[in-house]
């Protein structure tokens, strides 16, 4: 049955690739489709995995509507269905960001502003991963650990945006970003909290270092008692030249909180085209665990179009040690994403 599903998932998105070209969308209106199809094998086990994730969503911007300053809103829905490759392989960092709960739910919904000319904010339940703590130039790895650091414990973000407000002032010589939102399960509720601060300092205008602090309230310790961790990460990132860039990522965190410790990522990201329409990457991830322990994760990826706002990504993962288990196998996942933007 579940293999009669994907099935059907994959002929309406290649139907809407073959009449992409036809649709246009109106400006304010967006939608993306990533579609999944894995192979995971780990020891003598194998397993195909499926999964899709739907975002539909508007955005509007209201020229003048403060005197001189505009007023953008934005609004999405998204839904996704099918399992996730960590509860078959045993991963901590997570093998996929395409990996949740399934769910169907209004995702984000905020307004902003610029104020007094000074700083922009944004007010309302935003995923925090677009505005703090994420390698731009890790954007197009499949993996989980590439959008942040698990050691940012309790990041508002898929598959969990959070009530919150965000402010942001932009000079010639760096960047100034602060967050707050909810930090519990009711993503309405400001009685548990997770703030976060992020400075970015430009590199000969081809790269920038950001350094972020972060703190979550009311958090759940290892212990199952409650406590309020907090603690740093850094991104660095650089474009060697137009058509190569990589990123460098690095987090802690207090072990009581946390199975993993300290993590720490790289990778590069290339396209031999001039156009950049075809690119690829190749990134390792490594998490040390509180008992010393280590889990290690590379990636190696291709993009290349189909038709117009249509793409596939095949991409192969292992796994090293899953969860600092040294008497895990290995684990491989193939995985080729189709992806659709309207």
């Amino acid at each position: 049955m579940e293999s009669c599903k994907f099935l059907v998932f994959v002929s309406l998105a290649f139907w809407n690739a073959h009449v992409a070209n036809a649709i246009e969308l109106k400006d304010n209106h967006f939608a993306l489709l990533d579609l999944d199809s894995s192979i995971a094998v780990t020891g003598s086990r194998s397993k195909s995995i499926n999964r899709f994730r739907l975002d539909i969503g508007y955005e509007k911007a209201l020229p003048s509507f403060f005197g001189d300053k505009d007023l953008y809103l934005h609004a999405s829905y998204s839904l996704r269905y099918g399992r996730n490759a960590s509860d078959f392989t045993g991963d901590a960092q997570g093998a996929s960001n395409n990996d949740a709960d399934e769910y169907n739910k209004v995702y984000e919904i905020f307004m902003g502003t610029n104020l007094f000319s000074l700083f922009d904010i944004k007010l309302g339940t935003m995923d925090a991963i677009n505005d703090f703590g994420a390698p731009e130039n890790g954007s197009e790895f499949l993996n989980g650990p590439a959008g942040s650091s698990p050691t940012i414990l309790g990041i508002p973000a898929f598959p969990a945006p959070q009530l919150g407000v965000v402010m942001q002032t932009e000079l010639d010589y760096l960047n100034f970003k602060i967050g707050r939102y909810s930090g519990g399960i009711n993503r309405l509720s400001l009685g548990d909290t997770f703030s976060i601060a992020e400075l970015g300092l430009p590199i000969r205008q081809k790269g920038v270092f950001r350094f972020g602090f972060w703190r979550h309230t009311e958090l759940e310790r290892n212990d199952a008692t409650l406590g309020t961790v907090q603690d740093v990460y850094g991104v660095l990132e650089y474009d060697f030249s137009d058509n190569v860039s990589g990123f460098f990522q690095y987090g802690t965190v207090d072990p009581s909180f946390s199975e993993i410790k300290r993590h720490w990522a790289h990778g590069v990201t290339f396209s031999p085209t001039s156009s950049g329409d075809i690119f690829g990457g190749i990134m390792m991830s490594h998490a040390k665990f509180r008992n010393e322990k280590e889990e290690r994760l590379y990636e190696l990826f291709l993009s290349f179009p189909l038709k117009k706002r249509f793409s596939i990504k095949p991409s192969l993962t292992l796994i090293r040690r899953p969860f600092g288990n040294n008497e895990s196998p290995e684990a491989i996942i193939f995985n080729v994403r189709l992806n659709l933007t309207l």
